[in-house]
């Protein structure tokens, strides 16, 4: 027997009638049946829809409610309530809906996205204690219905709080939150003392608050309306990991279930195969269940990056693990495990030596093993420490510290029937990967690359010339696993993020394309720009015709813009971008003077313009016009995370590519002196210019490597001319200077030099280095946005 229940927000009446008699099945239908899993969604057809899943264990026993990511920025109960649903239920009835607030989980938010006060707090949305028996909400009410047919007589909600209850009594988290009755007490007890049995810090350790869970929440509204023995369990997510959180979380959920009789197996089921499949609707074979190390060692956003990429995927059972994992025997459960970014020796101080030696036999059982740069040196074979689980050392012994920036590599055969016909170099991040070569043990298996590094970074006194031609990407297969490690990072970098999911495949064996289609090839820029040429203006920001504040100086950011907003207006039908008025210069003045006023762009308060504020600026100014826009930067800058197109260096075929169409590209350019003993770029101020076009040089002849641009500095010259700029890469050095740079200094490699046709402010600098680019990409010019 397996049921699907839907729940929606208000349900028609032939829909209500179908609910309640499939309900009335799940309730009246006798208990001789085996286990089964079931599965319902909640406010579907919206953007709240939610899975909720039932098992029925065939025992007349207890029903329980079991609730996670109410709030958006607790992942460890939905995380958890994922996991049990994997568990095996002997007695009663459990129905567990582990992402009630799925737009916040998805946004990382407490609350409920784009909802007003104070119904986006979701778990303020039930009935009150002495309120009507109704639901705000959609979500809400969706969840509040299947609440009210199910009557559970136990309610466990899952949630974080920010800080340890203990020590911080403005925090909830590390608490259990029930109305006192003896029975509760005694539950809350049992679940307490367990869990406090795994933590040796006394100022993290869990407590009682027995005032009850929060008044108009939905474990105090089962309370109130049905009886139920009411919980909150609050975890904590300061400066602990999610795979900890999430273990706390199901210590206390089994030892409740393992109370009432109504489940066996152990808290420490992560993912089963059988009850994954059975809760997805998916053969159990085509399921691959991936362990991703999240504790101890790890650094940077490599987990984050890793989750995105693989959480979302219907075929992939995703569970973060941690030492205490690994040492239960965890491992076993999956096909795969994969060891993100970090420190190599930190991972390895973290598992310990018993961890690492459930790793390899986990490899040498048949499981699929893959290092992330420092999950790549964890696997390597020449450190006390390291797993050996290929025939590979690291070659650059002390000078490991080779800095952190762009580099090129390039697929093989092998790697190209993994990862995709991908030919010519590509782009990746790097940051100190492991640089490698065969360790000639005969003990392991040998390695094959699946790319080779074609540019290098040695930054910190590491030797140039060491890191071109090696591998970048190393596969092996022992006695029955398989190992792919990767130096550099591709999971942080745009464009690769399917690299990941690829290499699940090949190290689960499962077949290409399985999990996730691998994208096309990205088709590269016209070779070649230049409409814009003679139609773009070229105002000088010190032309008294334009009229602007202070003279036109420092408003080469507002006149940068003004050119192409011009351009898009006499050109591209925008028509309410540029002002009325007799002369040209006066009318585009009018348009820089308001870009560059306060509460825009801010250049006539602050005397400069930086990169926010641009975004800021014209996001303002496109949207009182009634345009609608998409805004992007690529670049060293600090911004909102909804303007970055992510390389933190701009990419030349994204800046190519953006000037199609019905856009604006703003260069943002810094001048710099330069330090060739020290091989340091220092800082000293910048400018902008707006890209006209691409490709072609000062005589008409075709040349890759200049851009075309419009210069309003009286520097230029005071008449409209097009300066024809020629870049080249930095292949070397760091840059210096500003305190947007990560840690007041950043590697210089990757970047781009403007040198020949270039107006350099020799006061400031001799060098011109393009530090960012904001695109603009309009929309309809015809509708006002509404």
């Amino acid at each position: 027997m397996s049921l699907q229940l839907r729940v929606s927000a208000a349900p028609s009446p032939a829909g209500f009638l179908r609910v309640a008699c499939l309900l009335l099945l799940l309730v009246a239908a006798p208990f001789s049946f085996a286990r089964e899993y079931s599965r319902g969604v909640l406010a579907e057809g919206t953007r709240w829809e939610n899975p909720y899943y039932v098992i029925e264990s065939g025992v007349d026993g207890p029903v329980v409610l079991i609730t996670g990511g109410m709030h958006g920025n607790e992942p460890a109960g939905s995380r958890a309530a994922e996991q049990i649903v994997h568990w095996k239920i002997t007695r009663g009835r459990v129905v567990i809906a582990p992402r009630t607030n799925t737009p916040g989980l998805a946004a990382n938010t407490r609350f409920m996205p784009g909802v007003k006060e104070p119904v986006n707090n979701l778990n303020r949305n039930f009935p009150g204690t002495e309120g009507p028996d109704a639901a705000r909400s959609i979500p809400g009410k969706a969840l509040w219905e299947l609440a009210r047919k199910i009557e559970p007589e136990w309610v466990f909600d899952l949630h974080e709080g920010f800080d340890f209850h203990i020590a911080n009594k403005g925090s909830v988290g590390s608490s259990v939150i029930y109305l006192g009755s003896p029975e509760t007490r005694e539950v809350a007890t049992l679940l307490i003392d367990e869990v406090n049995s795994t933590i040796t810090d006394p100022m993290r350790k869990f407590v009682h608050i027995s005032g009850g869970p929060v008044n108009t929440g939905l474990a105090r509204a089962c309370i109130d309306r049905f009886g139920s023995k009411g919980f909150i369990f609050e975890t904590t997510f300061n400066r602990q990991p999610l795979s900890l959180r999430v273990r706390q979380h199901r210590l206390m959920v089994y030892n409740a279930l393992d109370r009432l009789g109504m489940v066996e197996g152990g808290p420490h089921v992560l993912a089963d195969r059988k009850a994954a499949a059975a809760a997805r609707g998916l053969p159990a074979d085509e399921l691959v269940l991936v362990a991703l190390y999240d504790a101890g060692g790890t650094g940077g956003s490599g987990v984050l990056n890793v989750t995105r990429q693989l959480h979302s995927l219907e075929k992939v059972v995703l569970c973060n693990v941690g030492p205490a994992d690994i040492g239960s025997g965890v491992l076993a459960q999956f096909d795969a495990a994969i060891f993100p970014g970090g420190s190599g020796s930190g991972i390895a101080r973290a598992i310990g030596e018993e961890g690492r030696g459930r790793i390899q036999r986990f490899v040498r059982g048949g499981g699929g093993y893959i290092g992330i740069c420092a999950g790549g040196y964890l696997a390597a074979s020449n450190y006390d420490w390291s797993l050996g689980l290929v025939d590979a050392k690291t070659i650059t012994g002390k000078h490991w510290l080779r800095g952190k920036g762009k580099v090129k590599i390039e697929l093989t055969k092998e790697g190209r029937a993994i990862f995709g016909d991908f030919r010519g170099p590509l782009d990746v991040s790097f940051a100190n990967g492991p640089i490698v070569s065969p360790a000639g043990l005969d003990r392991l298996p040998d390695f094959k690359p699946l790319a080779v590094y074609k540019t290098e970074h040695a930054e910190n006194g590491s030797p140039k010339g060491l890191q071109v031609g090696t591998p970048a990407i190393i596969a092996g297969r022992g006695e029955s696993g398989r190992v792919i490690s990767i130096s550099p990072h591709p999971e942080a970098t745009e464009g690769l993020r399917f690299f990941i999911p690829r290499a699940v495949e090949w190290v689960a064996a499962r077949s290409p394309e399985s999990l996730a289609r691998t994208p096309a090839p990205k088709k590269g820029p016209p070779p070649i720009s230049r409409e814009r040429l003679g139609r773009m203006p070229d105002l000088t920001a010190t032309n008294p015709e334009a009229g602007l504040p202070l003279g036109g100086k420092h408003y080469g950011a507002p006149v940068a813009a003004s050119n192409a907003l011009a351009w898009l207006a006499l050109e591209r039908k925008y028509d309410r971008l540029l002002p009325g008025g007799e002369s040209r210069f006066r009318r585009q003045g009018l348009l820089a003077g308001k870009l560059g006023g306060r509460g825009y762009m801010n250049t006539e308060v602050n005397r400069q313009t930086g990169t926010p504020a641009a975004l800021n600026g014209l996001s303002k100014l496109l949207s009182e016009k009634g345009y609608s826009a998409d805004y992007s930067y690529q670049g060293w800058r600090r911004v909102e995370k909804k303007f970055r197109a992510g390389w933190p260096w701009p990419d030349l075929d994204w800046v190519k590519n953006s000037l199609q169409g019905d856009s604006l590209v703003l260069l943002n350019v810094g001048w710099y002196r330069y330090d060739s003993g020290k091989d340091v770029y220092q800082r000293s101020g910048g400018h902008w210019v707006t890209l006209a076009g691409y490709g072609v040089d000062g005589q008409g002849k075709a040349d890759v490597a200049t851009l075309l641009i419009h210069d309003s500095s009286p520097r230029a010259g005071k008449e409209p001319a097009v300066e024809y700029v020629r870049i080249e890469t930095i292949e070397s050095g760091r840059l210096a200077g500003n305190s947007s740079m990560p840690k007041g200094s950043n590697s210089a490699v990757g970047f781009y030099r403007l040198g020949d046709g270039m107006h350099i402010n020799s006061e400031r600098g001799d060098v011109c280095i393009l530090d960012g680019v904001v695109v603009v990409s309009l929309k309809n010019p015809l509708e006002p946005e509404k």
